[in-house]
C-alpha cells in the first residue's frame, strides 16, 4: 500500500475541521440529507469565522454541497426581477435566488436610512451584505465608523450598520440572505412615511 501523498493529507486536515459544521453523515458531493439553502448558507459563515488556514477558507467558498445538482443556475437581471418597486427617492428591483435576496437599486436623491432602522436590534440593519457600486457613492455607518462606497467598488457590509449617505444617481447590485433581509425590510417599510397626499 503506497503511503498518501503529502498534499492529500494536507487536503485532508484542512477539510476536516469544515465538516464539522455540515450535518452528520451528509455527503457534499450527493447529499444524503436534504437541508435549506438558508442553514447551509449559516453554517458557511459560522465556518468561515472558526477557520483560520487560507486552504480551509478556499475549500468553503468552493464548498458544492449548497448548490445545485444538474439543470441550470438560478440568475436574474434587473429587468427580470419582479419584487422591489417605486419607492419616490428610490427605484428597486429585487428576486430571491436559493436563500438570497438580490437588489438593483437606484437611488434618485440622496437618502438617510437612520429612521428606516428603527425598530431593528440597536436601531441598525442586522443583515449582511454583498454589493458592487455600479454609479455614484454611498456612505455606510458603523458604531465605530463610516465606510464609502464608489463607483467601481465590490464591497461587504457586516451586520450593524445605517445605509447614511447616498449621491444622487447611485446605482447598486446587492445581495443579502433572504430571511435577514426580510426582517430589516419589514422594519424600513413600517417606518416609511406615508406618500403625500395628491391634489
Amino acid at each position: 500500500m503506497h503511503p498518501a501523498h503529502p498534499a492529500a493529507v494536507a487536503l485532508a486536515e484542512a477539510f476536516e475541521p469544515v465538516l464539522e459544521h455540515y450535518p452528520a453523515g451528509r455527503d457534499p458531493i450527493n447529499p444524503e440529507t436534504p437541508i435549506s439553502r438558508v442553514a447551509v448558507c449559516r453554517r458557511r459563515e459560522d465556518a468561515m469565522r472558526s477557520v483560520s488556514s487560507p486552504v480551509q477558507r478556499r475549500l468553503l467558498i468552493a464548498w458544492p454541497g449548497d448548490r445545485p445538482r444538474g439543470g441550470h443556475m438560478p440568475k436574474v437581471s434587473k429587468d427580470s426581477a419582479t419584487g422591489g418597486g417605486d419607492f419616490g427617492p428610490v427605484t428597486d428591483r429585487a428576486e430571491d435566488l436559493e436563500g438570497y435576496s438580490v437588489h438593483f437599486t437606484t437611488f434618485h436623491e440622496d437618502v438617510d436610512g437612520t429612521p428606516l432602522m428603527k425598530g431593528l436590534p440597536d436601531d441598525r440593519c442586522q443583515c449582511p451584505h454583498w454589493g458592487y457600486v455600479i454609479a455614484g457613492r454611498m456612505t455606510f455607518q458603523f458604531p465605530d465608523r463610516e465606510e464609502v462606497f464608489d463607483a467601481g467598488d465590490a464591497f461587504y457590509t457586516p451586520p450593524g450598520h445605517i445605509p447614511v449617505k447616498h449621491q444622487p444617481g447611485t446605482e447598486v447590485v446587492m445581495f443579502s440572505p433572504a430571511e435577514e433581509m426580510a426582517k430589516t425590510e419589514a422594519a424600513m417599510m413600517r417606518n416609511m412615511p406615508p406618500p403625500p397626499e395628491s391634489g
